[in-house]
């Protein structure tokens, strides 16, 4: 009995299966954690190493080893040695809008510009995205922690502000708001 009660608590622990699973809105990579070395391994997260390592598969099972813990041949755990990376292909809307309250959050977003004539004023975008299945390696290469959200609010964001900048700048006030449909149309073909 003693050599029973002994033996139940040397049990290794059950290697339980690990599974990702891919929402239909998603490109999904596989990348080994392990194992590749710099001679060995192409050049790492690199477009064309990330476009092969995109899966089809909508629910993955991730390869497991042991890593052992302690000092008895039990004292283990499970680690996968293969990371799922996703990309949410989803479309994003962003609000940026002078008034507490009406846009994507609650502070003035508005996209500050001067006319030619010094004078000031804010101008409300909204503004939709989307990142295409083929895109989505390039999307993870250049933003590899970043939602399709906050690239929004920065750095596109950033080409939405020079654009009309350079655009209401070339105009005094009166000619630009007689021609904001021409210039609105000029900013979404550069940005986009």
């Amino acid at each position: 009995a003693l050599f029973a009660a002994s033996s139940v608590g040397c049990m290794k622990p059950p290697k339980l299966p690990q599974f990702e699973e891919i929402n239909t809105n998603e490109t999904a990579f596989l990348v080994p954690l392990e194992g590749a070395t710099k001679s060995t391994q192409k050049k790492f997260m690199s477009v064309e190493y990330l476009e092969e390592a995109k899966i089809a598969a909508k629910k993955i099972e991730l390869p497991l080893r042991a890593i052992k813990t302690g000092r008895w041949s039990h004292q283990i755990k499970w680690v996968a040695t293969m990371r799922v990376v996703k990309v949410d292909r989803s479309p994003v809307t962003r609000e940026w809008t002078e008034e507490k309250g009406t846009g994507t959050e609650s502070k003035d977003q508005a996209i500050h510009v001067e006319s030619n004539d010094s004078i000031g004023f804010g101008i409300g975008i909204n503004i939709t995205a989307s990142i295409k299945e083929e895109d989505a390696a390039t999307f993870l290469y250049h933003f590899p922690s970043g939602s399709l959200a906050s690239v929004m609010d920065f750095t596109i964001r950033g080409y939405v502000q020079e654009a009309l900048a350079r655009e209401f700048a070339d105009r005094d006030l009166q000619k630009g708001k007689k021609e904001k449909t021409t210039i609105f149309a000029t900013v979404k073909k550069e940005v986009a």
